[in-house]
């Protein structure tokens, strides 16, 4: 039974894997398929909604038969997956990871998994995705990010495009937080998006902020009214 909870995230994970795999693909198609490439980019939907509050949802979606489980088996499943997570590896097991959601509807499983710590995220794909991916997040002030290596390299732009130089000073102002990643999301960020470094994208008609897969990806972001 335990072999068989595990499987049941470890498969959304999987689904999740194809999906940024697939986008990375479609890069190297010819120029023939592109448009056909784009129109499916711009359908894209979040796979990773930050808060106002600097938590996480990580989003994953597949195939679901209803015929070989239900809803609520599912969802008995994964409660006791992430019971089992908080209890062995969170950093507070009385808040780690969380179940935002889970819908099941026209042949489709949604499930999405909320952290409120980035190093519980760390912990969670170490454990239960791959070990050798060395998956990296942080999310919070600049000063501790440098603190702790994540430093502001390469050239940073804003949604526009216009290439900015004090990129330190803004990332420095009041209210003004960044996200590192080394994991390709479509993520939606809350408040304004300043500026980002050349391995991410914005998709200015679905809002979604692009992060590169195996790149280290820097984005930094405004709350507003802080």
């Amino acid at each position: 039974m335990k072999r068989m909870k595990k499987l049941v995230i470890f498969l959304f994970l999987m689904v999740m894997a194809v999906a940024v795999v697939g986008c990375s693909k479609s890069k190297k198609k010819s120029n023939s398929d592109s448009s056909s490439d784009n129109k499916k980019t711009e359908k894209k939907a979040a796979n990773f909604v930050l808060d106002s509050d600097n938590t996480f949802t990580i989003i994953y979606e597949e195939d679901f038969e209803e015929d070989y489980y239900d809803k609520d088996e599912l969802e008995s499943m994964i409660d006791s997956e992430i019971n089992e997570f908080n209890t062995n590896y969170a950093k507070a097991s009385s808040s780690g990871m969380s179940k935002k959601e889970l819908l099941v509807e026209n042949g489709k499983a949604k499930l999405g998994l909320q952290f409120i710590d980035c190093q519980d995220y760390v912990e969670y794909e170490r454990n239960y995705v791959d070990s050798n991916r060395n998956a990296r997040l942080f999310i919070g002030k600049y000063e501790t990010g440098i603190s702790q290596g994540y430093k502001a390299v390469g050239r940073f732009t804003d949604l526009s495009g216009n290439k900015i130089d004090d990129i330190e000073d803004i990332a420095k102002a009041e209210g003004t937080y960044v996200l590192f990643t080394n994991q390709g999301f479509n993520m939606t960020i809350p408040g304004e998006v300043i500026a980002f470094n050349g391995t991410v994208e914005y998709d200015s008609k679905s809002g979604l902020v692009i992060t590169s897969d195996k790149k280290e990806n820097y984005i930094i972001y405004k709350i507003k009214n802080e």
